[in-house]
Formats: C-alpha cells, structure tokens, sequence
C-alpha cells in the first residue's frame, strides 16, 4: 500500500478513505457489464464473435448517453432513450453525487438497471458455463 503522501500525489485515492459513493455506483455497474459481457463470451463461438457483439451492445449504451452531451440538447426521440439508458443514470447518478445536485431518481434507476443486469445474466452466465462443462 503506498505511503499517505503518495498516495495523495497519484490523485487516485482520497488519503485515510474508503470509495466514494459516487465511485461505488460506477463499480457496480462495471460488475454488471460483466456479467454480461460472461454471457456473451460463454455463448459465443469465437473471440472475434465475442468483440464483435459486445463492441456492438456497448456502442448504443456509450454514445446514447449523457455522458458526453447533456439530453436536453438531443432530439425528442433521442432523449427518451438517452434518460432511460442504464450508463446515464450511472454517470449521472455519480456526477451529482461528485457536485452535489440531485441524487435520488438517478440513483434509483442506476441500482434498478444494474441489479436487473446482475439478475438475468449472473444465471444465465452460470448456465452456460455448466452447459459447456
């Protein structure tokens, strides 16, 4: 473990603190990608099937997100996918916790997507994986 005054040059961790909330709920969701991303690598028949499709899961969830432009400035159409995008209620959900605005709905959706994440595809990993043993 890096010494107190290190530890505080590499900007990485706070000194004498456990994550942040806000990094907890980016943790999370990660975990959860992972799972799905298991399930795809498990279900697939090669490598080049496994990058392809989560290239292509992740790609819509990335660049239809609040995490670059704010949603108010997309059309109608796009708004109500970018609101309801699990990476957007994460994202946001952190940033307001990282600034202090409003917390709770994001929050809310955020655990909602990633534990209904965690739900379907930690089974359906473990599933397959004994399907193929």
């Amino acid at each position: 473990m890096p010494s107190g005054q290190h530890r505080q040059s590499l900007a990485i961790l706070p000194p004498h603190q456990p994550v942040d909330p806000a990094h907890r709920g980016l943790l999370l969701y990660g975990i959860a990608l992972c799972w799905v991303n298991a399930f795809i690598g498990l279900a697939a028949r090669s490598i080049d099937t496994v990058q392809s499709v989560s290239t292509i899961a992740m790609l819509p969830l990335q660049f239809g997100s609040s995490v670059f432009v704010a949603p108010d400035t997309m059309p109608g159409w796009l708004r109500v996918f970018v609101e309801h995008n699990p990476m957007t209620l994460v994202v946001d959900a952190s940033r307001n916790l990282m600034i202090g605005g409003p917390v709770a709905a994001h929050a809310q959706g955020a655990l909602l997507w990633i534990g209904g994440l965690i739900a379907v595809f930690l089974p359906l990993s473990v599933w397959r994986y004994r399907a193929r043993t």
